[in-house]
């Protein structure tokens, strides 16, 4: 099949050749232009044609020495390549003509989508279609000579103006378009899925069922968890958009317990299972965006559980309703969702919620390893970032009016 591939590749070629009597070359930056010699006419340069006879005469004057032999042995080694019998030299492009040609291949991208099953054969109809190929025999014929290779599932960016055999190689060889998406530190899995679907993923729908899949959890974390909230770690990946959701995830895990096994050298100076140390960073996480706040912050997180005090978390709020309603929800709380009944509602239960409620980073996680020791119970935001820490509730009290009541 192989042979038979080529013998057509050649024949294709070789017709076409046969088949043009002028032909247009770029090379370096020059234009040149010939005329074949039918197979009734004189040598090539014995031809008396007017045209070209005006042609070779300005050729001449410009390289003398260019034309003492019929195969233009002596032309300058830069020009010698592009020049087969019959080509004269026309003139090079003025800057104007440059900058249009450059204009115009800037537009000639285009995307080609392959989604899973589709087959070589319907991207050559396609791609001719879109006429980004001239032919749609040649690329089917390169498709027989190398023996129907797999087509890999991607999106790809593809130039108009390259030949068909660049074409063709560009997908033989896979080169898919890959994108980079960032998920920032304190994004839940469905912040995360968002963000996915913004990007044009095609696997968001499974991403988040996998998240929610014990089995797959347990075949990844080596524990019987609920779900895999806490241990997609929040980093930059790259991505296909039909990388499988399971490949991604997976990825995400595996950086998850790297950056773990190197922060869990140092010892705890709580008792807490790494399950919990990951739910409580995740809520480390979501109170702040300061680096600085974030031990202070597990440190007083460590005094109420001692004292048996419940969290009064708010992202615990949030993420309660994130399980009911999914994206569709207020980030500003209300009252009736302070009592909103759920496990991870910490207002509601006191303790550490079953699950993380988020994603934290490394920082958020060291944090909880090393907390900063107060006397602090409460604290509330200063609406720029930080947050007013006190000792009492009196003096909490105080510093809400201060921060939140007064400045409505």
């Amino acid at each position: 099949m192989k042979i038979f591939g080529f013998f057509l590749l050649i024949s294709f070629c070789f017709g076409s050749l046969l088949s043009k009597t002028e032909t247009v070359l770029y090379s370096s930056g020059l234009k040149f232009q010939y005329d074949s010699p039918s197979r009734e006419s004189l040598p090539w340069w014995k031809h008396g044609g007017g045209n070209l006879h005006k042609k070779l005469q300005n050729l001449n004057s410009l390289y003398p020495s260019c034309l003492s032999s019929p195969d233009f042995s002596s032309f300058p080694r830069k020009l010698a390549p592009v020049f087969p019998p019959g080509q004269a030299f026309a003139r090079a492009p003025s800057s104007e003509e440059k900058q249009n040609n450059e204009m115009k291949n800037s537009n000639l991208i285009h995307t080609i989508d392959v989604p899973p099953g589709k087959t070589f054969y319907q991207l050559a109809g396609e791609l001719k279609e879109k006429q980004i190929i001239s032919s749609e025999k040649l690329f089917k014929a390169l498709i027989l000579l190398y023996g129907r290779p797999a087509l890999r599932q991607g999106e790809y960016e593809i130039s108009s103006d390259r030949s068909v055999w660049e074409i063709f190689n560009h997908f033989k060889e896979g080169k898919v378009r890959v994108f980079k998406v960032s998920f920032p530190e304190g994004f839940n899995h469905y912040e995360m899925a968002e963000t996915l679907k913004n990007h044009n993923y095609s696997e968001t729908e499974q991403f988040l069922n996998l998240v929610w899949n014990k089995n797959f959890t347990k075949k990844l974390i080596k524990q019987d968890l609920e779900s895999l909230e806490g241990y997609l770690f929040p980093d930059t990946y790259q991505l296909t958009k039909y990388l499988p959701a399971e490949d991604l995830i997976t990825s995400m895990t595996q950086k998850f317990a790297k950056i773990y096994q190197e922060i869990s050298q140092s010892p705890l100076e709580v008792n807490l299972s790494r399950h919990q140390v990951v739910t409580l960073a995740s809520l480390v996480e979501k109170e702040t965006g300061q680096a600085k706040e974030r031990p202070l912050i597990a440190g007083v997180f460590f005094n109420r559980l001692k004292k048996k005090m419940k969290l009064q978390s708010d992202p615990t709020i949030l993420y309660s309703l994130y399980l009911i309603r999914g994206f569709d929800i207020e980030k500003n709380i209300r009252k009736a969702d302070i009592l909103f009944n759920s496990p991870y509602n910490t207002y509601v239960v006191k303790g550490l919620p079953p699950n993380p409620i988020a994603n934290p980073g490394k920082e958020s996680l060291q944090a909880v390893f090393k907390p900063e020791k107060s006397d602090y119970f409460y604290f509330v935001s200063r609406n720029d970032g930080s947050h007013k820490f006190s000792k009492t509730y009196k003096e909490h009290e105080k510093a809400v009016y201060e921060y939140q009541i007064k400045k409505k």
